[in-house]
């Protein structure tokens, strides 16, 4: 029993790294398809859509927000569980 639950919190938390690959595919999509420079706060915007490097960076920024606002438990998570793995590897020396 003990060894599903480790093997269960493993697959976790590598299907948790799936969700930074996912923003950073989409980040590598803004730098092809561009992002409207107004993403933040669309009734501001002048339409300007941003290219290259600029919406790369503006990618990555959409996907720190969503994990700050919505999604924190993720890095939480893999907070706690690489720390209980460090833990009981010490514990076990």
């Amino acid at each position: 029993m003990k060894q599903a639950t480790k093997t269960i919190f493993k697959g976790l938390f590598f299907l948790s790294l799936g969700y930074y690959i996912f923003w950073l595919v989409y980040a590598i999509s803004c730098y092809f398809t561009g992002i409207d420079s107004g993403w933040l706060i669309p009734s501001l915007s002048n339409h300007e859509m941003l290219y290259g490097f600029e919406a790369f960076v503006e990618g990555l920024k959409v996907g720190y927000i969503f994990i700050l606002l919505g999604f924190w438990f993720v890095p939480l998570y893999q907070l706690v569980y690489l720390g209980s793995v460090i833990i009981s590897t010490i514990m076990k020396e």
